[in-house]
């Protein structure tokens, strides 16, 4: 069994079990109150993903301190599976993680709390102890399965580079998923918070110089997803979530993406923050609301042979490399054709699919009014016209540029791949008992990364198809 080491401390949020909504930052919360719960949520997921660095770390060794054990691997082949000629190989592991565990990472929360700080765990402060009352006397037992995968950073059949993959996955996460996944009819972002952008950076402490940062382009939604579980008679499952997307800033050498889901576990029965005209999906009739957790990473590593871990060759969130793991600011290098080329076709083609900027809603004062998506992004996925809107202002003394774009770094492309690693725990619930969900869950999550692959190509092959038509009409 899978148990955390002092390099890998659980905490009270990245848990199945899920957070109440009474215990997410407020209505009107201020830029200081999300960045310190962004704070510790980021904390939480650079620890949990990082323990699979450290699996890859210890392949072949006698015993393996991450807690991940091999599931063995999932290939996909042909133009009929991933878009392309090559082959994807996804690797699989699972972790389990026991009562007594859960329970301890529980507990460190309300320690801090007593202590009136953050601790070293990464426990967050602002979850109250009636937040955690239930879970605290019955934890859940978790079972995470996690997946990992390289890809060619270039543009092509199959393949993707990293522009591409930073705006399908990090700025339109919700829209990309719904529209690859064919078991998810209806998805949407129901609210967010206007202050997670006001955030400019984060450096999480401890990971100054052991780790990938600082952290920029925040940020925190309010998600929920329908899911067809391809199993009549059984009803939809709705899984309402809290999500968080971050990027590194620009002197990363390397970049990544965090994209970071957190279920809400009363969401059922939650008000709305007044404003808030969206209909929920839990709401519709013949649904049963299910629960997952999950830390997603993209991320650019150094060009290997094989799919197989060579840790001294990336830069890895708990490398042994020396030294930092990030340079100094460099200035960013043109874009290749073949990417500015996709770029500009894809905005032709698609116009209403463009990443939304974020404003303030009528009658706030940008310090982190609880934003609707019908102003702060594109609103529900399934369908509406998208409103016009104006990007965020600074805040008073706040740099005007933040947030913005990174810097692409001084990396060739053709050396470099893409490595994309997502780890989750998840309870379908319902009548559906977990004995038979967890033993398909890794495979489960291993047929995203063709399907996404697939369905990037086909938006290309969609795109430049309607340029061409345009330019000959």
């Amino acid at each position: 069994m899978g148990k955390a080491t002092s390099c890998h401390p659980l905490g009270p949020l990245l848990r199945l079990e899920g957070l109440d909504f009474a215990a997410l930052p407020p209505n009107g919360a201020s830029r200081e109150q999300v960045q310190q719960f962004m704070s510790a949520l980021l904390r939480e997921s650079l620890y949990l993903i990082g323990s699979v660095d450290t699996y890859y770390d210890n392949v072949g060794q006698k015993t393996n301190p991450s807690g991940w054990k091999s599931k063995g691997k999932q290939t996909y082949k042909g133009v009929s599976q991933t878009g392309g000629a090559g082959e994807i190989v996804v690797e699989l592991m699972e972790r389990k993680i026991s009562k007594p565990e859960v329970k301890a990472a529980i507990a460190q929360a309300a320690i801090a709390r007593a202590e009136g700080g953050d601790s070293d765990r990464g426990s967050n402060p602002t979850i109250d102890d009636a937040s955690l009352r239930d879970t605290k006397k019955n934890p859940t037992p978790e079972t995470w399965a996690c997946r990992r995968s390289r890809h060619n950073n270039e543009i092509g059949a199959g393949t993707a580079n990293w522009d591409e993959l930073s705006v399908r996955m990090k700025d339109m996460h919700v829209e990309t998923e719904k529209a690859m996944t064919p078991t998810i009819p209806r998805a949407q972002k129901v609210f967010g918070w206007a202050a997670a952008s006001l955030v400019n950076t984060l450096e999480i402490p401890g990971f100054e110089d052991t780790g990938p940062g600082p952290w920029t382009g925040f940020t925190l939604d309010v998600v929920e997803m329908e899911h067809d579980l391809n199993a009549s008679p059984l009803w939809h499952r709705v899984f309402p979530v809290l999500q968080m997307t971050c990027r590194t800033a620009n002197e990363a050498t390397y970049p990544e993406i965090l994209v970071v889901s957190v279920p809400i576990k009363d969401w059922k029965v939650a008000q709305l923050p007044p404003g808030i005209q969206v209909q929920k999906l839990v709401d519709s009739p013949n649904v049963v609301v299910g629960s997952y957790v999950s830390v997603e990473r993209f991320r650019v590593v150094a060009k290997i042979e094989s799919n197989r871990a060579q840790p001294a060759k990336t830069v890895s969130t708990f490398s042994h490399l020396t030294g930092s793991l990030r340079k100094k600011r460099r200035s960013s290098k043109a874009e290749s054709a073949a990417s500015a080329e996709a770029a500009a076709a894809t905005a032709a083609a698609f116009p209403a699919e463009a990443p939304p900027s974020a404003s303030v809603p009528n009658g706030t004062d940008g310090q982190g009014s609880v934003a609707p998506h019908t102003v702060l992004a594109i609103g529900p996925v399934q369908g509406g016209n998208n409103a016009e809107v104006q990007p965020l202002p600074a805040a008073e003394g706040e740099d005007q540029n933040r947030n913005t774009e990174a810097e692409s770094p001084e990396v060739n492309e053709m050396e470099t791949q893409i490595e994309w690693t997502m780890a989750t725990a998840s309870h379908a619930r319902g009548w559906l008992p977990l004995f038979i969900q967890t033993p398909a869950v890794p495979k489960k999550i291993a047929v995203d990364v063709p399907l996404f692959f697939k369905f990037l190509h086909s938006q290309r092959a969609e795109a430049a198809a309607y340029v061409e038509g345009r330019n000959t009409s």
